[in-house]
């Protein structure tokens, strides 16, 4: 009792210092969760990034946990931001779909790992009624490695 009340307290002096605490992982060692300044809204400008070809690439703001080893899918039509909430597209993985963030014009759920990996989240939908509604459309998606 006494540790959560500790542990408690030192969250709040944190979170009034803007100061996040430390995860510990057996390979990364020390590493901490990104910093929001709640005070000021995100920039939502088009950044101007292009692929080998030239062409320029579209940013979505990505919440995914399955693909989170992975942070720079190549793609040749766009590029994922897991940071900015304040894009105008946002797209969110299996249980992410829960975790819906800012406030975009379009907002897409998809599934890419199979429902016998991770069954619980094809079950979201009948756990959450009208989490469909949330987004634009769900995608189904197959990744070839």
């Amino acid at each position: 009792m006494k540790f959560k009340q500790i542990y408690h307290t030192l969250l709040t002096m944190l979170s009034q210092r803007r100061l996040s605490l430390p995860y510990f992982h057996r390979t990364y060692g020390k590493f901490y969760t990104p910093y929001y300044n709640l005070c000021v809204p995100f920039e939502n400008v088009p950044r101007q990034i292009y692929n080998k070809q030239g062409l320029p690439l579209q940013t979505f703001f990505l919440r995914d946990v399955h693909v989170a080893h992975t942070p720079y899918w190549e793609s040749k039509y766009f590029i994922w931001d897991r940071y900015n909430f304040g894009l105008d597209t946002h797209f969110y993985s299996h249980e992410t779909m829960l975790q819906t963030m800012g406030k975009p014009t379009k907002r897409f759920g998809f599934l890419i790992e199979s429902e016998s990996i991770v069954p619980a989240s094809y079950k979201l939908f009948d756990k959450y009624a009208g989490l469909h509604k949330d987004f634009d459309a769900i995608l189904h998606i197959q990744i070839k490695y």
